[in-house]
């Protein structure tokens, strides 16, 4: 029984890791993005880019592009 339940606990830890772990790829990848379209001058999409980074386990700080 302790084994079972030990395997279910690290399964969950797993499943959580790895959703968290991809919302926060996510939100650098968009990241990486937005500074992109600054160096460009591309301010609308600069905006569009920071707003898509946004997520529940992702905030981008607002400091981050002067």
């Amino acid at each position: 029984m302790g084994k079972n339940v030990l395997k279910y606990l690290v399964i969950t830890i797993s499943i959580y890791s790895i959703i968290v772990t991809s919302f926060r790829f996510k939100g650098e990848m968009e990241t990486v993005k937005m500074y992109v379209a600054k160096a460009n001058g591309q301010w609308e999409e600069t905006l569009h880019h920071a707003n898509k980074a946004e997520n529940y386990f992702y905030k981008v700080d607002l400091t981050s592009i002067p």
